[in-house]
């Protein structure tokens, strides 16, 4: 298993990991220990605050990042994956920064098998959601990560796949100590209280016939700025909010990686109706009346839960329809 960081190649990391403690550095010695001018140290200093990260330059004493900073570490995500997950993944790539984690993987899928690696990123410039949507995230405040899987199976076969993971987010979030409130939305939400807590945006490459490539790509709020919350067009939480602290984002990573390839294995052998009573538990939708926004038009109904195939089963002025993810959006009206 390749657990590869090119984070190193990057001069704004190099910076960040010297100053990510919150205490205040000298510019002298970060020049030093980076080898660089002091010119070229304010430069990425400069660059940091681009990504909207908030480091004190005070003349005499040195830079100071408010808050300090909570980055990935290959090695410490290795050490905290489960037995199954260290023995099923066959590689990690961090990034500073992406464009997307998932384009990434869908990228390196044109040269090479990508099955069971994952791509994770400080910062993704171009996170996808779903219907085109941006991700929005923040250096630090944010888990952006992707997961590819390869399918022996027809394309048919991986309906509900975006929900099964978002069985496994959820699963990962409880264990990590978040318990009342956390629900599922469909398709692709985890919610805290009715806020959006974490996404997830499935891509799949492959004939109908298969075999398919899943990417997975999970992107989950952990101490979001004022500023990225203002940015969303829907209520939002994180999970500082959910828990008053959490844990490191490389546990946050391990535990979610972990359940991610357990629920896999499963989806694999038996599809989305090995999770469809858990899903039903943990519905935010059922019994809600629901707009469902479609490529054609808005649909008002009541949401009446999914079918066997992961489909939303949305009443509307007494009919049943059934509606697969696709490019619709699920949201209950003010």
């Amino acid at each position: 298993m390749r657990f590869v960081s090119t984070t190193g190649e990057d001069r704004r990391w190099r910076l960040l990991s010297l100053i990510a403690d919150g205490a205040v550095h000298s510019g002298a010695a970060i020049a030093r220990h980076l080898r660089l001018s002091r010119t070229a140290v304010w430069q990425q200093v400069h660059a940091l605050q681009a990504l909207g990260l908030v480091i004190d330059a005070e003349r005499g004493s040195g830079y100071r990042l408010a808050g300090g900073i909570d980055l990935f570490d290959v090695s410490g995500i290795h050490s905290m994956l489960s037995a199954e997950a260290r023995r099923t993944l066959r590689g990690l790539r961090l990034y500073f920064e992406t464009d997307s984690t998932n384009q990434r993987l869908l990228d390196l899928a044109r040269a090479e098998d990508v099955h069971a690696q994952v791509c994770l990123a400080e910062i993704q410039t171009a996170g996808r959601g779903r219907r085109g949507r941006r991700w929005l995230g923040s250096a630090g405040g944010d888990v952006a990560l992707s997961l590819a899987w390869r399918f022996n199976a027809a394309l048919e076969a991986l309906a509900g796949l975006s929900l099964a993971a978002g069985i496994a987010v959820h699963r990962a979030l409880s264990r990590l100590g978040v318990d009342d409130g956390l629900m599922l939305k469909w398709p692709n939400d985890v919610v805290f209280r009715q806020q959006k807590l974490a996404g997830i945006l499935v891509e799949i490459q492959g004939e109908m016939g298969g075999p398919c490539l899943a990417v997975i790509g999970i992107g989950l709020n952990v101490d979001l700025p004022a500023a990225v919350r203002a940015e969303v067009q829907q209520p939002v939480t994180d999970l500082k909010s959910a828990l008053g602290t959490v844990p490191t984002r490389n546990a946050i990573v391990a535990q979610l990686l972990g359940e991610l390839v357990g629920v896999l294995r499963e989806f694999e052998a038996r599809g989305f109706g090995a999770f469809a009573e858990e899903w039903a538990r943990l519905d935010a939708a059922y019994g809600r009346e629901v707009d469902v926004h479609l490529p054609s038009g808005v649909a008002h109904g009541v949401a009446m839960g999914v079918t066997e195939d992961g489909a939303l089963r949305l009443n509307v002025a007494g009919a049943d329809r059934r509606l697969h993810s696709g490019e619709v959006s699920l949201r209950f009206p003010p």
